[in-house]
């Protein structure tokens, strides 16, 4: 497939370091070839702490308090957010709701990279999506 740039969805990067089976062969493959460049967006950071703080999500101890540890540990790349993904977000045409969807479709769009997710809404609303 040859050098690729890819943003992991939350749940993605989730079942990659909590090595869940969901996470197919391919799909690890890709993430741990050298040659590939894996970003993890500023809008999963969020997410993940939010979830975490009011309980819906259980992290690593690791991680309790400092998830930008991830960036350190498993050498993602981080992908702020910015002007260009806000205004894609909020202009992303369909009626899916979830901001962090959203943000992370409009990223994949604005940044012209794939992002690995089993999420078909992602796909839907106009995200080169990767499984």
């Amino acid at each position: 497939m040859g050098r690729l740039n890819l943003l992991l969805d939350t749940h993605v990067f989730l079942w990659h370091i909590l090595a869940d089976e969901r996470l197919g062969a391919k799909q690890a493959a890709m993430i741990f070839d050298a040659d590939n460049t894996i970003y993890l967006s500023a809008v999963s950071i969020f997410e993940m702490s939010i979830k975490a703080g009011i309980g819906k999500l259980g992290l690593p101890k690791r991680y309790q308090n400092n998830l930008t540890l991830i960036y350190v540990d498993f050498n993602f790349r981080p992908l702020p957010i910015s002007i260009a993904h806000a205004n894609g977000a909020g202009f992303l045409v369909g009626n899916h709701r979830d901001p962090f969807d959203r943000l992370l479709a409009a990223q994949s769009i604005v940044e012209d990279m794939p992002i690995m997710t089993v999420d078909v809404k992602l796909r839907e609303l106009g995200a080169d999506v990767v499984w």
